[in-house]
């Protein structure tokens, strides 16, 4: 073979090999972008349950104490899950029937919880749920929400009570002119731009503590109240059989309720993305954006 053609060769074969080696670069660049890109999307999840010493797998109630603990609230018991373990807190023996947790909060570093038998205090030293004032607070508790300065508001059949945790005090908050509007409360919010709010079947209430106010604003649909909460400028009921109920705090009125198709929710939350969650009975979770 002549130089001339060998020198000729050599040089196609050189061009070949560096546009191979080019390829292989971008086809690694781009299965690690895709890699990447797929980890981003598939995110992985854990479980927990009876292995994870979980001793009561119905859960009514999830909460996320100011300390990172997330606590479940069960049928029975309360469990409190560090990231790794679980600790159970039982409710004394004595007590037997409908144990189920209606709703926790938290106030001076204490986790409170109410079912049907009162409101009760999570001690971590002893792991039981100790109960509060049974003689003053015997009834069926619904909603609990932190009032600040050593103050819990309860939400039940007897309405609106607030509990002092320094004195031990219990007194009634009055909702309206009239001992017939306290009707049973479903639901209460503290937030801290607009005060608390209260729901009942028929009413929504905004309580200012510093000027000792009361404004009412009645449902446009009434029914009963399975969760509220408040983001931006609005106010969020989730409504059995209704939808999700919208209120805008600057105007004082009702949006047009918000419906998934299975209206029948038990319960709703957010994340720090503006999404709203709301899980209904039969249907699953749906994903809803507030913004």
């Amino acid at each position: 073979m002549s130089p001339v053609l060998n020198n000729r060769l050599t040089d196609i074969v050189t061009s070949i090999v560096k546009k191979l080696r080019v390829g292989i670069v971008i086809l690694l660049i781009f299965m690690t972008g895709a890699s990447a890109a797929l980890c981003q999307t598939i995110r992985p999840f854990r479980t927990l349950g009876a292995e994870e010493h979980l001793s009561d797998l119905l859960i009514n109630k999830i909460y996320k104490s100011k300390d990172g603990y997330m606590w479940f609230g069960t049928e029975t018991t309360l469990e409190r899950f560090d990231g790794n373990q679980i600790k159970t807190f039982h409710f004394p023996e004595a007590l037997t029937g409908m144990r189920r947790i209606n709703a926790i909060a938290e106030q001076g570093g204490s986790l409170f919880v109410g079912n049907a038998y009162g409101l009760f205090q999570a001690d971590s030293n002893t792991g039981e749920l100790k109960q509060i004032l049974p003689d003053k607070i015997s009834f069926p508790v619904n909603a609990l929400a932190d009032g600040g300065k050593n103050t819990i508001y309860l939400g039940g059949r007897q309405g609106l009570l607030k509990y002092d945790t320094a004195s031990g005090k219990v007194e009634k908050v009055p909702l309206g002119k009239s001992a017939l509007e306290e009707t049973e409360v479903f639901a209460i919010v503290n937030s801290p731009n607009s005060g608390i709010w209260v729901a009942t079947r028929n009413t929504l209430y905004n309580l200012n503590q510093e000027k000792g106010k009361v404004e009412s604003f009645p449902l446009p649909n009434p029914a009963k109240v399975s969760g509220i909460m408040t983001h931006g400028n609005r106010v969020y009921l989730s409504l059995t059989g209704q939808g999700v109920q919208a209120f805008d705090i600057s105007t004082r009125r009702f949006d047009n309720p918000i419906s998934f198709g299975n209206n029948l929710i038990t319960g709703m939350g957010m994340d720090s993305d503006s999404y709203l969650y709301v899980s209904t009975d039969g249907d699953g979770i749906f994903k809803y954006s507030l913004e």
